[in-house]
């Protein structure tokens, strides 16, 4: 049996979907993220200028 999707006013098989709704990440909320420390604004600053 084939899943549908509604987007855009219309339904379509879930697996044509932009955002499958059986996607890991949409259910766990997993992301990837990057995290930077700043331990004085002058080096930093003075590294991208």
């Amino acid at each position: 049996m084939t899943c549908f999707s509604y987007t855009n006013g219309k339904f379509i098989p879930s697996y044509k979907a932009r955002f499958p709704i059986n996607d890991r990440s949409l259910h766990f909320s997993d992301a990837v993220y990057e995290v930077v420390t700043f331990i004085t604004l002058e080096c930093y600053f003075g590294r991208i200028t």
